[in-house]
């Protein structure tokens, strides 16, 4: 799933960022994340508008296809997380579940701290 499409998901409507904050969530040069909205834009999945506090500058905006193409890569990732664990009983989830708050936790606490 690319980054910028995720992370406009992630927003909830109406879906926008700057550039600059899609190339910062996703940690890419600014060259890079033009190239990638250039793509995606041609795709149909994201459209530049006018940015209506900043004369100068854009918003990206996830469209209606980006949205649904976003939505099913998320249900698939979920099917794919549940396949990955059916073979676990219940204490094994109930432990891994443990694991990964913990992990999850240690790294917003690495994030915050940077």
């Amino acid at each position: 799933m690319n980054a910028g499409r995720a992370t406009l998901r992630r927003q909830g409507p109406p879906y926008t960022l700057t550039p600059t904050e899609l190339s910062l969530a996703a940690m890419l040069t600014s060259g890079a994340m033009t190239n990638r909205l250039d793509r995606l834009e041609t795709r149909g999945l994201v459209r530049r508008e006018p940015d209506p506090d900043d004369r100068r500058g854009v918003r990206v905006v996830l469209t209606s296809a980006g949205l649904e193409l976003v939505d099913r890569a998320i249900e698939a990732r979920f099917k794919e997380a549940a396949h990955a664990v059916e073979g676990l009983s219940g204490q094994e989830r109930e432990t891994l579940e443990s694991l990964l708050r913990q992990l999850l936790l240690g790294v917003r606490e690495d994030v915050s701290e940077a």
